[in-house]
């Protein structure tokens, strides 16, 4: 196929827009100075500037890579099962140090009576994920070491090829709602309202519009195709009420049925798939909301759950919400008002706390991200 495809649709598709990518052409050329190395640096340099017809250039290129037969492609990588991974790991937190200070939080918890569960969430096997692997082991041994009950998922969904496929959207590193809903009634279950997650209970959606992960954002829509997005909401009649907490501390309500936990940015999203994030179906996944609250008036069990963690958990907080009568999602790696996470939390005074990270929240974070953002709870 790639025999076929190369000579007949890269120089069709080349010739399409050359005149329109003449100008980036050229400045890619100039910047590579001729060396390989040098040329694929200033290709993705490209990708990663802002010009009107960025989304078209990467699309191309994703395609060039693709027919060229080459795997590797912006910093991503394409497995044989056509599974997006990240091509490279950086170094690893320092894991006593996590440990220590998931086990702080959770002692201070539990002296107040609340039930503490680190859940160890699955993450796809990205370059080094031996090295990940490994971390996560020993994260989760001193945390037994400690007293902390721990709940580990990663061979639930990321045991085999056959599970990442299921569980695991194609050109994303997120868990896909598949996983999500399963995981849901996994810890419901756990906490004594399983009934919740029944099967029959539920209708599952999905989006005319495909979706384009974070990974397939930088390769292109014909590097490794797009996702399918389909998300789940109750069949049963409910109100609830989502509080949307900002940056500045302030709140944002929405109140009526199950369709308030919905975006719906996301349900009218437009055809262009490298367009926003679409993984935020539920409303307040992402940094634009890093304290969510979800009240459902009439949920059985009556336990208060606080769930800390980042985008992987956000969407479980939002599904959460049909089995208890009120979930907060508290997503450390933003600033909320003043408000440490660790206060928030015990403002909320909780039943149940989780904290649930993937692997990948093991490596050291870049950016706006404190080094230890992720495992430890200043008061401030």
């Amino acid at each position: 196929m790639t025999k076929i495809l190369f000579p007949v649709v890269v120089p069709l598709a080349l010739f399409a827009g050359f005149l329109r990518l003449a100008p980036v052409a050229a400045w890619v050329a100039r910047e590579a100075g001729g060396g390989a190395r040098e040329r694929i640096a200033a290709v993705q340099k490209a990708c990663r500037a802002e010009f009107p017809l960025r989304r078209f250039f990467i699309d191309l290129n994703g395609l060039y890579v693709r027919c060229a037969g080459r795997r590797l492609c912006n910093n991503v990588m394409r497995m044989e099962d056509g599974m997006l991974v990240r091509a490279k790991v950086g170094a690893i937190l320092d894991l006593d140090r996590c440990a220590a200070g998931v086990s702080d939080i959770a002692a201070e918890f539990a002296s107040r009576g609340t039930r503490v569960i680190y859940a160890q969430l699955p993450g796809k096997p990205d370059g080094g994920g031996d090295r990940l692997a490994a971390a996560t082991d020993a994260l989760l041994a001193g945390l037994a070491s400690s007293g902390v009950e721990t709940l580990d998922l990663r061979g639930r969904y990321a045991g085999s090829s056959g599970l990442l496929a299921r569980y695991f959207f194609r050109t994303d590193h997120h868990w896909n709602m598949d996983a999500v809903f399963d995981a849901a009634g996994v810890l419901a279950a756990m906490l004594g309202n399983g009934s919740a997650f029944q099967p029959g209970g539920w209708a599952r959606r999905t989006l005319p519009v495909p979706f384009l992960g974070s990974q397939g954002k930088r390769t292109g829509r014909w590097f490794a195709g797009t996702d399918e997005l389909s998300y789940y909401e109750p069949l049963s009649k409910g109100a609830y009420r989502i509080e949307l907490v900002g940056g500045d501390g302030r709140p944002v309500v929405h109140e009526g049925g199950f369709e308030v936990l919905l975006d719906p940015e996301v349900l009218v999203a437009g055809s262009d798939v490298h367009e926003g994030n679409a993984y935020k179906i539920y409303r307040g996944i992402g940094g634009v909301s890093p304290c969510v609250r979800y009240r459902h008036v009439g949920a059985g069990g009556g336990k208060r759950l606080a769930l800390i963690g980042d985008s992987f958990v956000r969407p479980l907080g939002a599904l959460l919400s049909a089995a208890f009568e009120d979930v907060l999602v508290v997503d450390p790696r933003y600033p909320c008002g003043g408000v440490s996470v660790r206060r928030r939390v015990r403002e909320f005074a909780p039943d149940v706390l989780i904290v649930g990270y993937n692997p990948f929240a093991l490596v050291r974070p870049k950016g706006v991200y404190a080094p230890y953002a992720f495992f430890e709870f200043p008061e401030e």
